[in-house]
């Protein structure tokens, strides 16, 4: 009926580090809250202005987080390689709650000065307080984040 919201050991620190780094790695998302990624969809084909993103999160964890983090959206043309970046301030994940399953809708909005074409859609979990910034990891296959962005898939902008 309790959850740990730390996990203690005896010992030194380095040792323990050496012989169970994927141990300790699991046991510290575990502590609190571990975040999950279940499924993504948006529009393939969107416009300037408002769109939207689904996105379904599963809480692996035994506690909600304490902080609400953001979204960073990575927009990147696949045929000039320009990019840009939209923060949505409030993830809403101080409501997933452990083994349950979350579904959010995200609306953003596109610039009407954003050339048309394909675009790779990614995106990636922040926190930001007292200027330090730190992406905050989930659970996702290493081949799916490209620089700490989680690979969603394209889109067309028309």
């Amino acid at each position: 009926m309790m959850h740990a919201t730390y996990i203690g050991f005896h010992g030194y620190a380095e040792e323990w580090l050496t012989d169970n780094p994927d141990l300790s790695k699991e046991l510290a998302n575990k502590c609190g809250y571990w975040y999950f990624p279940v499924k993504a969809s948006f529009s393939s084909v969107m416009k300037p202005g408002k769109n939207l993103l689904s996105v379904s999160w599963f809480n692996k964890g035994v506690a909600p987080a304490y902080y609400a983090y953001a979204l960073i959206l990575h927009l990147q043309n696949k045929h000039t390689g320009e990019s840009m970046e939209i923060q949505i301030q409030d993830l809403g994940n101080r409501k997933w709650f452990p083994d349950q399953e979350s579904v959010e809708c995200y609306s953003f909005n596109l610039p009407e000065t954003l050339p048309s074409g394909i675009y790779e859609l990614g995106m990636k979990l922040s926190f930001e307080a007292e200027g330090c910034h730190q992406t905050i990891e989930v659970g996702v296959s290493e081949n799916r984040i490209i620089d700490d962005f989680i690979q969603l898939g394209t889109f067309e902008l028309k």
